[in-house]
């Protein structure tokens, strides 16, 4: 198409004034990760559901001890196992014990031993995991104390220790945590140093060497904000295991002491009574059902959010 060379560039063109508010306004909703893992995560129908589950039973951990009156460990056998009523919503237990009121305190002293062995060993093995996998020559101890643990059976090892540390005077509770911790972070130390490996590796972190960035500056700004969606992850999932852990020591009459309560040992006392009296190991279940399925669904649903690659 030819251009008639006697027209005036004000004929050929029209002109538009510059509108500098137009001009920051982006044709897309700008990214935003965050954002993303948010609306990834509550879009999920099952996870509303898991969370409010999980709210009634925590909200039930801390105020149901507090402001419940029913019969917490008195022996009142003019009062054994009554059927869930008015008064005992949950029933009693073979000497009179309020169910209902002994399940939630289990489980709050249960969450207590459970978040706080999660937290410790999430934390220990984030900053042993994160120091192996980047100065590698630590892999010939950190590797044969990997072994070294694996290979002796966790339960024994908590076994072995809770009675030392009893013996020493320690109390039952941190008894019960730091035997789930002394060695439990070594697991999340060996998955963390394989995902440090891996990240430490790419292009960016080659560049803030080659430009002079010391070990703790690459592991402080580059690696740990890496591995963080693993750690949300981690906790989330490691919460029901914890609770499981309990209750298994608890069947073999090991961790708390005779006076403390907790969910496991709810269960384990009402384990020789359910077949005649079924209300009795029916419910403290069924709140350690609900927890560990709700708590797993959520973990997962926070697992699939936090990739990048489930984000549109």
């Amino acid at each position: 198409m030819s251009v008639d060379k006697n027209k005036n560039l004000d004929e050929l063109f029209v002109l538009h004034e510059l509108q500098a508010d137009e001009s920051e306004k982006l044709a897309i909703e700008p990214y935003s990760y965050w954002q993303s893992v948010m609306r990834e995560f509550f879009k999920k129908k099952t996870v509303i559901v898991s969370l409010i589950i999980i709210s009634l039973l925590v909200l039930g951990a801390i105020f149901v001890p507090i402001f419940h009156t029913g019969n917490l460990d008195k022996l009142m056998l003019d009062q054994k196992f009554l059927t869930p009523n008015a008064t005992n919503w949950f029933g009693t237990d073979d000497i009179g014990r309020d169910i209902f009121l002994r399940t939630f305190k289990g489980l709050q002293i249960s969450l207590v031993v459970a978040l706080s062995a999660a937290v410790i060993n999430t934390f220990v093995g984030i900053i042993v995991g994160t120091i192996w996998g980047y100065f590698r020559q630590l892999d010939i101890i950190m590797i044969e104390v990997y072994n070294f643990v694996v290979n002796i059976p966790m339960m024994l090892q908590m076994f072995v220790l809770i009675f030392v540390l009893k013996g020493l005077g320690v109390g039952s509770i941190p008894s019960l945590i730091i035997g789930m911790t002394i060695t439990g972070w070594v697991g999340t130390a060996r998955f963390i140093r394989n995902r440090i490996i891996v990240f430490n590796n790419r292009e960016y972190n080659i560049a803030s060497r080659t430009l002079g960035s010391g070990p703790r500056r690459i592991i402080t700004y580059n690696l740990m904000p890496q591995i963080l969606t693993v750690v949300i992850t981690s906790v989330s999932l490691a919460l029901p295991g914890y609770v499981g852990t309990e209750l298994a020591l608890a069947y073999f009459g090991i961790g708390l002491k005779a006076t403390d309560i907790s969910l496991g040992k709810v269960i384990t006392l009402a384990y020789q009574h359910w077949v005649r009296f079924p209300h009795v190991l029916f419910f403290p279940v069924s709140v350690l059902t609900l927890f560990t399925v709700t708590m797993y669904l959520i973990g997962l649903a926070l697992s699939d959010a936090i990739d990048p690659k489930t984000h549109r």
